[in-house]
This record gives C-alpha cells, structure tokens and sequence, in this order.
C-alpha cells in the first residue's frame, strides 16, 4: 500500500505513514494539475544606439572638427578656458565614439589632438593665473 499523501510505501500493518505522519486509512485529495502557460512572446532587441556607425561616424567627425576649431585660436592665451573647455568636449567625444565597435580615423586623430590642445591650454591658463615674473 502506498501514502496517499506523500505517496511513500506504506507497509500493511501500519496505521501512519512513517515520512509525512497521515493515517494510513486517509484519502487525499486527488492532485490537480495546473495548466502550463504558453511561453512568453520574444521581445525583439533593437540595435543598440551607441553601436550604430551612423552614430559613431557622425560624433567623431564632430570631436575632430572641434579639435581643428580649438586648434586656430589655441595660441591666443585670452582664449585659453574656451580653448580648454571646446577641446575637452571634443576628446570626450572622440572617446565616445572610439568605445564603439565602429570606430574610424577621425575619432582616433580626433582624440590625440583634442589631448594636445587640452595639455597646451592647460599650460596656457596656469600662465594666465600665475604669470612668471621677469626678476
């Protein structure tokens, strides 16, 4: 004879199942089975945005051409925190557009010349701060 609980073999003589403790007598109640839900429908991935070459192409050629902006006013030293500012915003740029899969020459040339101007206009600004005294 069989549990009608746990469904563990019950031996004849016994009066209680020895794994679950329900009389030996008792008839549980019949097991419904639940329906299974359909899967659920795939939900399409759209390419991602930031890995679209549209996107990288059109933010590096940006970040280069403000590296080649910042570059005709970079040796005006009053123009200096724009040229800091405008040649950050350009590397950051670049950077962006080199974390994508598709990168090109405009974002990595870009990116080199953006970290010149910013080394140069940093030079620039600590002059205008702290300008050197002749004696």
């Amino acid at each position: 004879m069989f549990c009608a609980n746990c469904g563990k073999e019950i031996a004849e003589d016994s009066k209680f199942c020895k794994e679950c403790g329900t009389p030996a007598g008792s008839t549980a109640a019949p097991v419904v089975s639940l329906p299974i839900a359909p899967p659920a429908p795939q939900v399409k991935v759209r390419k991602d945005f930031l890995d679209s070459p549209g996107w990288a192409k059109a933010i590096s050629i940006i970040g280069f051409a403000l590296a080649l902006v910042t570059l005709s006013f970079v040796w005006i030293n009053e123009m200096a925190p724009f040229t800091y500012g405008f040649s950050a915003l350009g590397l950051i740029l670049c950077i962006l557009a080199m974390a994508t899969r598709n990168r090109n020459v405009f974002s990595l040339v870009g990116m080199i010349m953006n970290i010149c101007i910013v080394f140069i206009a940093s030079i620039q600004i600590a002059v205008l701060v702290n300008p050197p005294s002749i004696w």
